[in-house]
């Protein structure tokens, strides 16, 4: 198995070792600490165990977690997390890849609902989708530290922020134009964009074959529902099933990845 993957499942056998406000303290700090998407995931995982090592080891001495690490952890976790170093290229991939080929799906799939229904697809609409996957990965970090029993005022700081841009994009998104496509046009469309991620997939299995070869498969089933759905004419019901099965793929492979890859594991 991965080392990674096996030094995050270490970790979280170490936080279960815990017990009491020792291990709400250290879910607390890990779950902090991880939220640092910028940084490198292996350093984030060897942080992570020499806190939870000493944590274990002072419980067991019944020394609290407060008492040893600190009653203000986030301060404490931010001068660790300085130390580290940045995360690879191939790890930002891994981040990213999966939601930018899940809202893929998302959109192919609200096509086809869409002129299922006998409406026309705003192709605006899609788009929003990947303004709000970019926002989110854009936005989260402001959010890290809510859990903290001390919020600062740095953190409540962070909160507004992100807030404001939420509801600041959120409003310009029903400023953009309506731009509906009919079906053959959404045919189109469709046959293009489940063919430039067969391929983008298909180049990227060659090196990351446990990030990418899941996603061909559920392009290749998907998109193959979806251009016969389009091509041989949308029932209302037909329509549903396609779309929910090009929902179910892409959530599958999130899920899959997520727990088999635990989104830091070596991507061979």
């Amino acid at each position: 198995m991965n080392k990674q993957l096996d030094l995050v499942k270490s970790n979280d056998r170490r936080v279960e070792a815990l017990h009491g406000l020792d291990r709400m303290y250290a879910q607390t700090l890990v779950t902090y600490i991880r939220a640092h998407w910028h940084k490198d995931r292996e350093a984030i995982e060897d942080a992570i165990q020499d806190i939870l090592i000493d944590l274990v080891t002072a419980q067991a001495e019944g020394i609290a977690a407060k008492a040893y690490f600190g009653t203000d952890p986030q301060t404490a976790a931010d001068e660790i997390v300085r130390e580290l170093p940045a995360a690879a290229p191939a790890q930002w991939l891994m981040r990213l890849w999966p939601g930018v080929n899940g809202m893929g799906l998302l959109s192919l799939g609200g096509v086809v609902l869409t002129l299922g229904l006998g409406e026309a697809f705003d192709l605006m609409d899609a788009a929003s989708w990947f303004i709000f996957l970019v926002l989110f990965m854009l936005v989260a970090p402001l959010f890290r530290g809510l859990d903290f029993n001390r919020l600062k005022r740095r953190t409540v700081w962070r909160f507004a922020l992100g807030l404001v841009v939420v509801i600041a994009v959120y409003v310009g998104v029903f400023w953009l134009p309506d731009i509906p496509i009919t079906a053959p046009v959404a045919q189109r469309i469709a046959g293009g964009l489940v063919g430039v991620f067969v391929v983008a997939n298909g180049g990227l299995a060659v090196k990351f074959r446990r990030l990418a070869v899941p996603w061909v498969l559920a392009w290749a089933v998907g998109g193959a529902l979806a251009m016969l759905a389009l091509g041989l004419g949308l029932t209302l019901w037909a329509s549903f099933g396609v779309a929910l099965a090009l929902f179910g793929c892409g959530l599958g492979v999130e899920l899959y990845q997520v727990s088999h890859l635990h989104v830091v594991a070596q991507m061979g």
